[in-house]
């Protein structure tokens, strides 16, 4: 027994100095490493980033540069005004017309009633499909077609109707107070049936409003008068006069002369026909006849009817016929459009 507590004695007391000398080794290599790692530390691993985006592309910017002229007195600060600037588009927009546009580009009238189609060619060649208050211009042709019939109201108060299949051509319009003797107005009927009724253009020039056919110049002042012209001829409607008022009716004769065969017509109701004449009155243009155009006659209600219901785009109950002695005296109710002459 006490020989085996000597031995495991003397055995506890060998393990005891390795194991002391152990664990202090362990704590000097501790204390080294931390040592070492606190002086040279350990790199941490850098994350993983995507690879940077190319660089946009940069734009190339436009500059206006708008440079002043330099003033002769003022060199230096010219050159200093010579900055860039925006450039600006300009709005372009149509003038306003004024009141005392010209006729070509203002219009001389307007549609007032339109029964049917009728076009309506300008002197550039376009063609416009006229509508109610549509405008009219300057040397217009104005046409209708198969079953149309149309009013144009002109500025001055002239009124213009038109049956169907007829051309009528603008020629020439002024209306001016300030002198009155520039005030105008000209017309040709190419074929078919026209009615025109003045305006304010026979008050200030009387002399000046007149309408053309292809065989005579009809001279209107201040009434109402329906044209039809026709491969037979022409023939001419007075159905109303105002005052003293009459209408002049000339054989067309060469430009710049005369026609020595002229009637005047100073009664309404009355017609002339130039259709029964009319290889008498070319002799006579050219020379080999002197034979006046024929008389004019006067018109019966039934035929007044017949005229106004194939002119005029309203009923013709609408107007008053009042037969005189020859039942030819005519008495016209204006029609609701038509401006109140003074």
């Amino acid at each position: 027994m006490r020989n085996t507590r000597r031995k495991i004695c003397m055995n506890s007391n060998r393990v005891i100095p390795v194991l002391a000398a152990t664990v202090v080794a362990l704590l000097i290599a501790a204390v080294a490493l931390t040592f070492v790692l606190m002086k040279n530390p350990v790199p941490e691993p850098s994350p993983v980033r995507p690879p940077p985006a190319a660089p946009p592309t940069p734009r190339v910017a436009e500059t206006v540069v708008e440079i002043e002229p330099a003033k002769p007195s003022e060199p230096a600060a010219a050159n200093q005004s010579a900055r860039p600037k925006p450039a600006v588009q300009p709005q372009t927009q149509p003038a306003p017309i004024s009141e005392n546009a010209p006729a070509e580009q203002a219009g001389i009238g307007r549609i007032g009633i339109l029964v049917g189609q009728a076009t309506a060619t300008g002197a550039d060649g376009g063609v416009r499909v006229l509508s109610p208050e549509s405008r009219v211009f300057l040397n217009d042709r104005i046409e209708t077609q198969k079953g149309g019939r149309i009013r144009i109201m002109l500025d001055d108060g002239t009124v213009i109707e038109q049956g169907e299949m007829s051309v009528l051509v603008l020629d020439q319009y002024v209306c001016c107070q300030s002198p009155p003797s520039d005030s105008a107005f000209a017309a040709r009927i190419v074929k078919g049936l026209c009615r025109f009724i003045t305006g304010l253009i026979t008050k200030l020039n009387p002399d000046r409003f007149s309408v053309k056919t292809g065989m005579a110049t009809i001279g209107i002042r201040g009434c109402d008068v329906a044209i039809r012209s026709g491969p037979a001829g022409d023939s001419i409607y007075v159905l109303d006069l105002g005052g003293n008022e009459k209408v002049r009716v000339a054989l067309s004769a060469d430009e710049g002369t005369e026609s020595p065969f002229q009637t005047v017509i100073d009664k309404p109701g009355t017609a002339l026909d130039l259709g029964s004449g009319v290889s008498s009155m070319r002799a006579a243009k050219a020379g080999t006849s002197d034979k006046p155009m024929a008389a004019p006659r006067p018109m019966t209600q039934e035929e007044v009817r017949s005229l106004l219901s194939e002119v005029s785009p309203y009923p013709p109950a609408k107007h008053d016929l009042m037969p005189g002695a020859s039942e030819s005296v005519l008495r016209l109710k204006a029609p609701a459009s038509v401006p109140k002459q003074e």
